[in-house]
């Protein structure tokens, strides 16, 4: 990096080796107000922070046993220019980093530390600097996966891989589908196949009967619940199809309450409005809390098979596969 480099200080600051954010300003390069020197007790790491890329770059080469007149070529300054800087530094650390030995100069020991300690800022913001951009994946799913199954898995992910970014598109099936062909997005969750597509089988999405306690004590078999409100996401998504056919045959309901989303539907059950079919991964911690009921076990719900669509031949396909395995391992952690 050369002094041209310097505008890189606003996303990286010297700092880093202090503990601190990227993202800090960058520091004038003129002479420092000695008020700012004297504010408080500062250690020598955070008093390196007042310097910007010269004065690093300098006290760098003065590690190495450069010469004044050396550095000041190596810069692309003067000596005056040099030398004004050293006095800026010495300011800043209060003691002086250079002593003369004859005809030449050298460190002093304080001095020595403080360019050790420049040495390893500029080390850690090369290294930071040329490590890989993040990558990112667009994940589609529909609305149930993202309320049930996927945001536990992302935050997994979050926590082992904090460089990888995953972007959610919520969209009906049939549109992910249509997403997918397009390219709009890379992967998406599914309970649906296609073709061209290379597919991921994860697991399945179980699912139960619920309502809240007391409600549930009145029902004791299949015909009680004909007087029972049934709570729905809406006509084009019905949670009742997961019963079997022949189970879903014998049930009936006093009226059908649409109310737009899955998690519309679970706030309704949790106030005890009606008997609704969810995800198993959704009631489980209100059933252990005693606020949502089973209901009707000798009723056979078919549970969901999910998987991982994507397109062939397309980057982030190691992505793709952590993401499996994060809704493998989120999975397994419900039963």
């Amino acid at each position: 990096m050369r002094r041209n480099d310097a505008n890189i200080w606003g996303c990286m600051d010297a700092a880093l080796i202090l503990g601190a954010r990227p993202g800090c300003a960058r520091m004038p390069t003129n002479d420092l107000d000695p008020k700012i020197v004297a504010a408080g007790e500062k250690s020598a790491m955070s008093r390196l922070r007042l310097l910007d890329f010269d004065d690093l770059f300098l006290l760098s080469h003065l590690l190495e046993g450069a010469t004044i007149a050396a550095t000041a070529r190596q810069l692309g300054l003067t000596q005056p220019a040099i030398t004004q800087r050293v006095r800026k530094i010495e300011r800043v650390f209060g003691e002086p980093i250079l002593q003369k030995a004859g005809r030449h100069v050298r460190l002093t020991k304080a001095g020595r530390a403080v360019c050790v300690k420049a040495t390893d800022a500029l080390a850690l913001m090369r290294a930071v600097t040329t490590e890989p951009a993040r990558t990112s994946l667009v994940v589609g799913i529909s609305p149930l996966a993202c309320a049930t199954w996927l945001w536990q898995a992302l935050s997994m992910l979050r926590e082992r891989a904090p460089q990888h970014l995953y972007h959610c598109v919520v969209s009906p099936p049939e549109e992910t589908a249509s997403l997918l062909e397009t390219g709009s997005i890379d992967v998406c969750l599914a309970t649906f196949g296609q073709g061209q597509s290379g597919v991921i089988e994860l697991d399945e999405l179980e699912y139960m009967l619920v309502t809240r306690p007391d409600l549930g004590v009145n029902i004791g078999r299949a015909q009680d619940l004909e007087r029972q409100l049934l709570l729905e996401v809406d006509r084009s998504y019905p949670l009742l199809t997961r019963l079997e056919a022949t189970s879903r045959a014998a049930v009936r309901f006093r009226d059908v309450w649409f109310l737009g989303s899955i998690a519309n539907v679970l706030a309704a059950a949790l106030a005890g409005a009606g008997v609704a079919v969810l995800p198993q991964i959704m009631v489980e911690p209100y059933v252990a809390a005693g606020k949502l009921a089973p209901l009707l076990p000798e009723l056979e719900l078919v549970p969901e098979s999910y998987r991982l669509l994507f397109l062939p031949n397309r980057s982030g396909e190691a992505m793709i596969h952590m993401l499996a395995e994060a809704l493998r391992t989120t999975s397994a952690k419900t039963r």
